[in-house]
């Protein structure tokens, strides 16, 4: 049924706006509801307006005055520049392509979300939601993801001044627990004596590389002999290195040994067959020739297996980036935390000053004597 005809006398109000005592009132065109605007002309209807475009859906949708003043109008249009941002951290080696590209991917998903969004409209509420959605589902950790990315996000918007508060700042994201196990020494003892009675050879050589140098399974797949020089294994950490640039070094010195294993001797046990690398098969196998590298996802397959063999089960057993844990226990105990902290390749004041030499670039820990 359309709705009755406007008296004349009111014709020049705003849309749902009536007198009232002296004053004027809106009332909900759905609910019926009445809400009284006050006496004082100019108020009431400036707070008509804005009523009449929350109950059309308009408030976070773009609008003419957005338009004429030239700022983004969305939280999408803003994340098109925000692109722009990150793509200039990258070029000036603030971070890394996988970093790039993982950050403007998030972008994508957000813009899909949320992105319809009037950029000084995005509320406290608006990102709860957006982000309660990734903790429903239990991808936790990448709604805490989605949360750092968005504060960096409305930070830059501030200081481009498109706007004045970053409503990401009070929200919280579920705490996250690591969910994979520790290995312990005991079970790594038992996957090292599985693997030297069924593995391939380059397995028993990657564990104890593993365990010696606490790298990471890139690294330790990426090892060469020409790594070695003036006393120690020279690694250039897979995490931090771009394409481009040359990322965290540590160098290893060859004299290090833990639980019964020698840097030293494991290397040399590693020269059985001509390869570049430290770790590489010693037989055909399929299209993989003698002496040629190992993937790094087969190091992690085969660890996999010794791990399923030996019977340590669970809802998420360790893998074999828990060796590197492992180390850092064993070191931190024999050597000192800071040690461990060079090894790793993590930096700090306090572990560059006392127990770091830098060598054109190169951490070399110190062994206590």
């Amino acid at each position: 049924m359309a709705p009755r005809p406007r008296n004349r006398k009111n014709s020049g109000l705003p849309l749902n706006v009536y007198p009232n005592r002296g004053g004027y009132v809106w009332r909900h065109p759905v609910t019926g509801k009445r809400y009284g605007l006050g006496s004082n002309r100019q108020k009431a209807f400036a707070e008509a307006h804005e009523a009449n475009l929350a109950v059309l859906d308009l408030l976070e949708k773009p609008r003419l005055v957005h338009r004429i003043v030239g700022q983004p109008e969305t939280l999408g249009e803003w994340l098109e520049q925000y692109k722009e941002v990150v793509d200039k951290r990258y070029a000036d080696d603030k971070i890394a392509k996988s970093t790039r590209d993982d950050r403007k991917q998030k972008c994508n998903t957000i813009a899909d979300k949320i992105g319809n969004t009037l950029l000084k409209e995005v509320s406290t509420r608006t990102i709860a939601d957006f982000l309660k959605a990734y903790e429903n589902e239990g991808k936790a950790r990448m709604g805490q993801a989605m949360r750092s990315l968005l504060l960096d996000v409305f930070r830059e918007a501030i200081s481009a001044g498109w706007c004045d508060r970053n409503p990401v700042e009070v929200t919280r994201t579920e705490r996250v627990k690591t969910k994979r196990e520790r290995l312990s020494l005991g079970q790594f003892m038992a996957i090292y004596a599985k693997a030297k009675a069924e593995s391939p050879e380059w397995m028993v050589h990657c564990l104890e590389l593993a365990i010696l140098t606490a790298q990471r399974r890139s690294d330790l797949a990426k090892m060469k002999y020409t790594d070695i020089k003036d006393g120690c294994l020279n690694v250039i950490q897979q995490k931090n290195k771009r394409t481009d640039e040359i990322g965290h070094k540590v160098a290893i010195p060859m004299e290090l040994a833990i639980e019964g294993l020698s840097l030293q001797a494991t290397i040399a046990r590693t020269k059985n067959v001509v390869s570049r690398y430290l770790i590489h098969h010693t037989k055909q196998a399929g299209r993989a020739k003698i002496g040629g590298k190992i993937r790094d996802m087969s190091l992690a397959q085969e660890f996999s297996r010794l791990r399923e063999l030996v019977g340590i089960t669970g809802e998420n057993p360790p893998t074999l980036h828990e060796v590197r844990s492992l180390s850092a226990r064993l070191y931190t105990e024999k050597y000192g935390k800071e040690f461990a902290n060079a090894l790793l390749g993590h930096k700090s004041a306090k572990m560059t000053d006392l127990y770091l030499d830098e060598r054109d670039g190169w951490f070399r820990p110190k062994i206590a004597n």
